[in-house]
């Protein structure tokens, strides 16, 4: 049995004055119970309703495959005439096409060669002399999740655009490994320096550092390898930001780089500002994963388009 709680008001006379207090008081109210639940009555009508939807699919195949079924007797009883020869060979044909085209259609082809990939991100990465002047190195690392270190990594292409910087070192940008390690690894292990160096002037190119071209900073091993986690050692006594120049310092402190997104952010939101150009070349796809990288990735979806058989659209 269900029951309605509903508030009547009791009159208290005030001791203090004459004035009429209306004071709540709970009081409970039986309710006949209801013979039928509308929810049991809905729940029956939508039961019913896809009984007779399911009825009516069946009805409607069944028609359809009668009509298929006559359509292939005519299509069979045409082909009797066609001579004997004729018919087998054109069975091997189809057959001969279609494991042929099963044959490509189970195997992931990868693009990434290393070899000549490596040979092209060894010209890539090699810096402009002619840069030396303008040639920056973030001073700090990122941290926290994927899409925090992207803002901070725009963070930093803002401080190098506003410092006029056309080259940044590239092992000075690295990428904090959330799977365990905590390790910090290159940029240009990650992503395609290659096709983002392509986009020179409007973005600022990677460049690797050279002992001779840059010498107020060397490379020392912070993590399991040189190579991946490299760490920067400013070679200059006191303060870099003061007596660094080849290459010198952007991000002088830890939170500057994505504080200086978040505030360019919030004014394109807030202001209606444009985006700036250099974040637009980022949207419209100079940053892409490393070709290996995108190998894997595309594998993976190759896997689930032959598990599940169904077509998966992504947009190059």
């Amino acid at each position: 049995m269900r029951r309605q709680t509903s508030y009547n008001s009791a009159h208290i006379q005030s001791r203090s004055n004459s004035r009429i207090l209306s004071v709540p008081r709970l009081t409970k109210i039986k309710k006949a119970p209801r013979k039928c639940c509308p929810k049991s009555s809905y729940l029956v009508c939508v039961v019913l309703l896809a009984l007779s939807i399911s009825w009516l699919n069946i009805e409607r195949t069944n028609g359809e495959t009668s009509s298929e079924a006559k359509k292939l007797h005519a299509e069979i009883s045409a082909s009797a005439i066609v001579p004997k020869s004729n018919v087998v060979a054109k069975v091997d044909v189809d057959l001969a096409e279609s494991e042929e085209a099963k044959d490509q259609n189970n195997f992931f082809i990868p693009l990434y060669h290393r070899e000549s990939y490596e040979k092209e991100i060894k010209s890539a990465l090699k810096p402009l002399e002619s840069a030396v002047n303008t040639t920056a190195a973030y001073k700090h690392q990122f941290w926290s999740g994927f899409c925090n270190q992207r803002m901070m990594f725009l963070g930093v292409l803002f401080l190098a655009q506003d410092t006029n910087s056309t080259q940044i070192l590239v092992e000075s940008i690295k990428w904090k490994d959330q799977f365990g390690t905590n390790e910090r690894i290159r940029h240009d292990h990650l992503f395609d320096t290659v096709h983002w160096n392509s986009f020179h002037p409007k973005l600022p190119r990677m460049a690797l550092h050279s002992e001779t071209l840059f010498p107020d900073v060397s490379i020392k091993n912070r993590g399991s390898n040189i190579n991946v986690s490299p760490g920067i050692e400013w070679e200059v006594v006191g303060d870099p930001f003061v007596n660094a120049t080849r290459p010198y310092p952007i991000g002088k402190k830890q939170t500057e780089a994505v504080h200086k997104y978040l505030s360019h952010n919030n004014r394109v939101y807030r202001m209606g500002i444009e985006r700036r150009s250099i974040e637009l070349e980022v949207m419209k796809g100079a940053l892409r994963p490393h070709p290996a990288i995108e190998d894997i990735i595309q594998e993976f979806i190759f896997d689930l388009q032959k598990l599940h058989e169904t077509n998966y659209v992504t947009e190059e």
